[in-house]
């Protein structure tokens, strides 16, 4: 009988490591997402806004200034159009004289170092698809990254209208508004700059005017940029199953030494 209570004190103690082991799965699942968000961080851009989103097509459907936006994990900070409470935007503008049209740019000074991936959001007026209508480049100490912004690949228009409504590589998308589609998105790019050491200035380009059939090329606007200087690490998802996968081995083993000890004390008990 002596044997016998050995086992079960066994069994309850196997019990309450388990119990610690899940309680350590939900803090290590907690901390890997805070390390995640950690190395996030977003540039102002609300120095150079120009123009108000809330005015545009469907423009009501959007957030006041100063929303806090998450795409797929990724933070965004929605600026302040300054004489309004709506949501200010960088709007490139193509200026049409006698001679040929010029596209506006956009340059942002910074110093992040370590930078890893940089997150937009982008999305255009008008747009035909198929037409680049501008493009973002990154200097750092590494080097420059540049990228361009092409309807139907990684931009469209903001409105699901009769302009671009499809792009094939987006990060993510907001939607706002009732239906489906919604009527209104602000979407995320996702941008790999790896080596590009110290991040120093962010630059966002106007190049489309008229596109070959004569159509007047998407404008870009910028709302948000994101700057994650925090490595690859494994998704939260990642780290459960293989802290899962550890407990269930531990667990299996802990079953077959804990039967066959059972099993001996039960016969010792009958033998007593």
């Amino acid at each position: 009988m002596q044997r016998l209570k050995k086992v079960a004190l066994r069994r309850l103690t196997g019990i309450q490591e388990l119990k610690r082991v899940t309680i350590l799965v939900g803090v290590v699942l907690a901390l890997s997402a805070a390390s995640a968000n950690a190395g996030q961080i977003q540039v102002d851009i609300s120095g150079q806004v120009n123009s108000d989103l809330n005015t545009y097509s469907g423009g009501a459907n959007y957030p006041n200034g100063g929303t806090a936006l998450n795409i797929n994990g990724i933070g965004f900070g929605l600026a302040t159009f300054p004489t309004t409470s709506d949501v200010g935007i960088i709007q490139t503008f193509t200026v049409f004289g006698t001679g040929a049209p010029a596209s506006s740019s956009y340059t942002f000074a910074v110093n992040i170092p370590n930078v890893q991936t940089i997150y937009t959001l982008i999305n255009s007026s008008f747009g035909q698809d198929g037409d680049t209508i501008g493009s973002v480049t990154f200097t750092g100490t590494g080097g420059v990254f540049s990228f361009d912004l092409t309807e139907g690949l990684n931009v469209r228009d903001h409105f699901e209208g009769s302009f671009e409504n499809n792009a094939s590589n987006l990060f993510g998308t907001a939607s706002f508004g009732t239906g489906s589609p919604a009527p209104d998105r602000l979407d995320a790019q996702q941008f790999n700059v790896a080596g590009i050491g110290t991040l120093q200035s962010i630059r966002f380009d106007q190049s489309g005017t008229l596109d070959v059939n004569g159509n007047l090329a998407g404008l870009p606007f910028l709302a948000a940029i994101t700057v994650d200087t925090s490595a690859a690490v494994p998704e939260p998802s990642t780290w459960a199953m293989m802290i899962l996968g550890f407990v269930g081995g531990a667990f299996m083993m802990y079953r077959r030494k804990s039967g066959r000890t059972s099993m001996a004390a039960m016969i010792d008990a009958l033998q007593v």
